[in-house]
């Protein structure tokens, strides 16, 4: 039996996996429910937990894969646009395959990011945030050139802002929360992450332990926890 899927599908949560590789290897764990990814970024900055449901899969097995390096592996899926693939594990290598070829991949001993679970975490806070705030403030911080920004949940709004004193910007939109909360990230890091979001996320703040960014459709469900600037160190 042998693992077939999609390559575009399986691609996609890749990419959001290991947000476009910036997690830079990772291990497939093939468990009962689906696809399980939980990785960390080597700084320590970035974690992401996902699940592909199996449902996703037109043949399944559980197994687990070592892949040396996220990068390589989104591009070889990407060889392979929306045709399904098959994938099969043979002593240290892997193979993706259609019918008209594949690609063999060596595959790691051991896979630095992997963590083997989520951070037990509590917020008393969550918002929905659109994409298209994350774009405008992404815009407006190609103008003001800020290395931060600062998110805030205030008077029932949850704000973007980004600049200092003088060259500055920010967005807001209405929240449906009272709550209070303020904290920084890195701009690169944000960015980066929220690159491969969906339109629509739920976001829980947190002004010193990591924030938490969760999205889900009928395939998957992924949780991506951003540590604010104070606590990179």
């Amino acid at each position: 039996m042998v693992i077939k899927i999609k390559a575009n599908m399986l691609k996609d949560f890749i990419k959001k996996s290991t947000v476009n590789g910036t997690i830079e290897d990772c291990k497939l764990n093939f468990k009962e429910n689906g696809l399980n990814m939980i990785h960390k970024d080597q700084p320590g900055v970035i974690l992401v937990a996902g699940v592909l449901d199996r449902k996703a899969f037109n043949s399944y097995e559980e197994l687990e894969i070592n892949i040396k390096s996220s990068k390589t592996l989104i591009s070889v899926l990407g060889t392979f646009g929306d045709n399904i693939i098959n994938i099969v594990q043979e002593d240290n290598m892997v193979r993706f395959m259609d019918e008209n070829g594949g690609i063999d991949l060596s595959t790691a001993e051991e896979v630095i990011c992997y963590k083997d679970g989520i951070p037990e975490l509590e917020y008393d806070n969550k918002v929905l945030i659109k994409k298209s705030m994350i774009k405008t403030i992404s815009e407006r911080n190609n103008i003001v050139k800020s290395d931060e920004v600062k998110v805030l949940l205030k008077d029932k709004k949850i704000i973007f802002k980004v600049g200092k004193e003088i060259d500055k910007a920010e967005v807001s939109e209405i929240a449906n929360s009272d709550k209070e909360v303020e904290t920084n990230f890195d701009w690169s890091y944000f960015k980066t992450l929220t690159d491969e979001m969906d339109t629509i996320v739920d976001l829980s703040l947190s002004p010193e332990l990591p924030s938490k960014f969760e999205e889900k459709s009928d395939m998957y469900s992924i949780q991506y926890y951003l540590t604010p600037i104070n606590e990179k160190e």
